[in-house]
């Protein structure tokens, strides 16, 4: 009986667990990444200004967005003193500055 006992809760973990993973996988599947909804924002918000990304080269060769420019007088000197910065800190390490629109 305490044989049957153990397995019937080994099953009901077994099913509360797949249930939670399914669910949050799903979850993880509705959401947008952090800089789709900076970029919406920028693209909504910040008509006139000229919008940088600064970017990285990842380990694997693709470029990884670090930080997106805006709000200055002047977005593509910080972008470029936030680059020199960066190349100075990380000479190993491939950085650029992107106009994003």
């Amino acid at each position: 009986m305490l044989k049957r006992f153990f397995k019937m809760i080994g099953v009901l973990a077994l099913v509360l667990g797949l249930g939670a993973g399914y669910l949050i996988w799903q979850d993880n599947q509705n959401r947008r990444s952090a800089s789709d909804k900076v970029l919406e924002f920028a693209s909504e918000n910040l008509r006139d200004d000229q919008v940088y990304w600064l970017k990285k080269k990842n380990f694997v060769g693709q470029w990884e967005e670090l930080i997106l420019v805006f709000g200055y007088a002047d977005n593509l000197s910080v972008c470029k003193f936030m680059l020199d910065y960066a190349r100075e800190t990380s000479p190993d390490q491939q950085f650029e500055c992107e106009l994003v629109r």
